[in-house]
């Protein structure tokens, strides 16, 4: 719940001082790109954790109510019954039946991870999509900023934004109806 309730961009403060500056063991800001790759991977450690420590803390406690609910139906109690022990109840069946409530929780904590990662971009100084979306958007001059919308660079972003969760949306539908074969829409007409 801790790290489901704390948002990324007070993480990554935190990651920033302390891991970064004080104990210095990892890179407080991104490398430059003419550094080693092995730099460059280990200057990502800090936002990608504080970008994805939100989302696994909603993806267990999701997954650990979904088992506790589980594990006190009649269809796990009759598995208890016939032999198996907790620990092969939760593995082969309770886990399952979690990943199907799981799986349409993707969607939106990506939405939210994509949305996110622009706060992340610019907190650790990234030159990523979000620096090249601001810049497309507003024009910094000496005394003040105005407003130019480049168009052609904000609409490319979107669409680029927009297709991957489209694809993500479709991956996990084909996945869900993989784990769960009762969801598969047919195109046979119904008996009566």
């Amino acid at each position: 719940m801790i790290f489901n309730a704390i948002p990324s961009f007070i993480v990554i403060f935190f990651l920033v001082i302390y891991v970064g500056y004080k104990w210095g063991w990892l890179a407080p800001q991104e490398p430059y790109y003419s550094a080693p790759l092995l730099k460059q991977l280990e200057g990502m450690i800090i936002p990608v954790f504080a970008l994805s420590i939100g989302p696994m803390g909603k993806f267990a406690q999701l997954v650990r109510g979904e088992i506790v609910e589980n594990l006190n139906g009649d269809h796990f109690i009759l598995l208890k019954v016939k032999g198996l022990t907790k620990r092969q109840v939760i593995r082969r069946h309770a886990l399952k039946d979690s990943l199907i409530a799981l799986i349409p929780q993707i969607i939106p904590t990506f939405v939210f991870v994509i949305g996110m990662s622009f706060v992340i971009e610019s907190v650790y100084n990234i030159q990523g999509v979000s620096n090249l979306f601001l810049d497309s958007i507003v024009v910094p001059t000496s005394m003040y900023s105005y407003l130019y919308i480049d168009v052609n660079v904000v609409v490319a972003i979107g669409i680029l934004l927009y297709g991957i969760i489209m694809i993500t949306s479709i991956v996990t539908d084909i996945s869900l109806s993989i784990l769960d074969p009762r969801i598969r829409i047919t195109g046979k007409k119904p008996q009566i």
